[in-house]
């Protein structure tokens, strides 16, 4: 059983912090989200909305129920309720968790909620929805998360002050304004609430957390709707689905859009070489260092991004971003790459096979790929005989 508290909000003159306290069996902790000060009207402690959607995909994996002291917004409980929920569950045969609250009508939003909002992680997709929506107001950034589950905590504060850095650089020269906020939605609540598996719903969190400043709020689709599968798996990314789960969170005053829902990371990429903002700013990598650069070998999304701009001829547009003179001198490296996506159907990679399968290379080439992919193929099954302990297990 989840109980979720009735929200507040208390505020020092520097910052405002919505909270709720969140018991799991027992278990009884804060949940929280912060914000500058000037945005402290816009926190919505009137209503559970944003606690209930931000807690829903860990309620569903760990089968709890949910009951609310503060009400729903009475259309958001029967959309969830009558709709999404009962078929998320038959789809993916789980139990249909039941969502106890109060409801009431949705809240009145200060200043007509006129902005229109996004991410600012400056990423293929979040700098899509820029190039794409000029009616942007606001880019936020979310302290949810580091790069990988095993990061440390300086290593993930190096990151988020980097991802800071650079969303007031961009915000400021594409003219929007930035909204940084801070919570503990990531493994700070519950160290397994964790918002890299389920970001829509915690990308909910944090929309409806501040409902009452938003008109529309686009967030950036991770794949385009051939991949749309509701059966995917309680564990899977959520972003598989959640074409269908965002359009159940439309309100009267608020809609929650998916931007690029009809186009591939190639095609979203094609688009961003007309983008000038995106030659200066994209940012991909998943690696966290000091400087908060492209690392443009050292991760796959680098090499991804690398391969994607080669494929559409404007690799030398982005040699701001990325190191495209190792890139030619070590192709072999991002050619095993690719061939590894495909290997394991990778839907990215199998995007780029029009694009290469019909280029011709050196032997040298293709033989430096083929190496690179054996040897991490051994890798593989060598770290499968392995125990958790490290010993050689018994079997094959």
């Amino acid at each position: 059983m989840i109980k979720i508290g009735k929200p507040y909000v208390a505020a020092d003159g520097r910052v405002a912090r919505l909270v709720a306290n969140i018991d799991v069996d027992g278990q009884s902790r804060p949940l929280w989200i912060e914000v500058d000060a000037e945005y402290q009207k816009f926190l919505c402690s009137e209503r559970s909305d944003g606690f209930v959607l931000g807690l829903l995909h860990y309620a569903m994996k760990k089968g709890h129920d949910i009951v609310s002291e503060a009400p729903m917004t009475d259309r958001l409980y029967q959309q969830l309720t009558e709709q999404f929920m009962p078929a998320f569950a038959k789809a993916n045969n789980i139990k249909n968790i039941h969502i106890e609250a109060p409801v009431a009508e949705e809240v009145e939003h200060p200043d007509d909620g006129i902005a229109v909002g996004t991410g600012c992680s400056c990423g293929v997709d979040s700098m899509h929805v820029y190039a794409a929506h000029k009616e942007i107001t606001h880019g936020c950034v979310w302290n949810v998360h580091g790069v990988t589950f095993e990061e440390t905590q300086e290593k993930r504060n190096i990151g988020w002050n980097n991802l800071i850095h650079q969303a007031k650089r961009f915000t400021a020269e594409v003219g929007v304004r930035l909204i940084v906020c801070n919570s503990n939605f990531d493994r700070g609540c519950s160290l397994d609430l964790l918002f890299d598996g389920s970001i829509s719903y915690g990308n909910l969190f944090f929309i409806f957390a501040l409902q009452k400043l938003w008109k529309r709020y686009y967030v950036a689709s991770g794949y385009d709707i051939t991949e749309f599968k509701l059966g995917c798996g309680v564990n899977a990314d959520p972003a598989h689905y959640e074409y269908l789960l965002f359009s159940f969170c439309c309100l009267k005053n608020i809609s929650v859009a998916i931007d690029g829902v009809a186009q591939t990371r190639v095609e979203k990429v094609a688009d961003l070489i007309s983008y000038p903002l995106a030659k200066k700013y994209l940012n991909v990598c998943w690696e966290i260092n000091a400087e908060g650069t492209n690392c443009s070998f050292g991760c796959a999304k680098c090499m991804r991004t690398m391969l994607e701009l080669d494929a559409l001829g404007a690799l030398d547009d982005f040699s701001c971003r990325f190191d495209v003179a190792y890139y030619r001198k070590n192709f072999h490296q991002y050619l095993a790459e690719f061939y590894r996506g495909c290997l394991q159907h990778n839907v990215f990679a199998l995007e780029l096979k029009p694009y290469f399968q019909k280029r011709r290379y050196g032997l040298s080439v293709y033989m430096g790929a083929y190496k690179i992919v054996l040897i991490k193929a051994l890798k593989k099954v060598f770290r499968g005989w392995k125990t958790n302990d490290g010993k050689f297990s018994q079997k094959g």
